[in-house]
C-alpha cells in the first residue's frame, strides 16, 4: 500500500492540511474553515448546501464548522430573501478582514509544496494530477 498512488496522494492531502492548520492556528482558523471564508469572500451569502457541496462534506460536518465559524464571530447565518426556509451564510466584517492571512497561508503552503521543483515539473505533475482525477471523478456518482 505504500507505494500506491492513491495512499501517496492521501498522505500528502493530510501533511498539507496539518502544516495549513499550523500557520493558520494563530489566526483562531483551521484549514476547513478557512477554506469556508475563502468561498464566501469569492462569493458571500451562500447556504449552507452549496458550502457543503464545494467543500464535498455532508451537511451535519459543513454544520459543525460553520456552528464553530459563528461562535468565533466570522461568519453569521440569514434569512434569505427568496426562501424563508434557506439561511444564507454571510462573513462578518471580523470574517472579511482574514483574506490576507488566508491568501498568505495559502501562499507559503504552495511554495512549500514546490520546494526543489522546476516551473516545467510543476506544470507536468499538475497535468497528471488532473488526469487521475479525470479517471476517478468519472467513475464516481456526482
Amino acid at each position: 500500500m505504500d507505494d500506491s498512488i492513491g495512499y501517496s496522494i492521501k498522505k500528502l492531502h493530510l501533511a498539507t492540511r496539518q502544516l495549513l492548520d499550523q500557520t493558520l492556528a494563530p489566526c483562531g482558523l483551521s484549514q476547513a474553515q478557512a477554506e469556508i471564508i475563502y468561498y464566501l469572500l469569492q462569493e458571500n451569502g451562500q447556504t449552507q448546501a452549496n458550502l457543503g457541496r464545494k467543500l464535498k462534506v455532508a451537511a451535519p460536518t459543513v454544520t459543525k464548522m460553520i456552528d464553530g465559524l459563528i461562535e468565533k464571530g466570522f461568519v453569521e447565518r440569514k434569512d434569505d430573501s427568496g426562501d424563508a426556509r434557506r439561511k444564507q451564510i454571510v462573513l462578518t466584517q471580523h470574517g472579511s478582514e482574514f483574506r490576507k492571512e488566508i491568501t498568505r497561508a495559502q501562499q507559503k503552503t504552495e511554495a512549500t509544496l514546490r520546494e526543489g521543483f522546476t516551473t516545467e515539473e510543476v506544470m507536468l505533475l499538475q497535468s497528471y494530477i488532473k488526469r487521475m482525477y479525470q479517471n476517478v471523478s468519472s467513475k464516481t456518482i456526482a
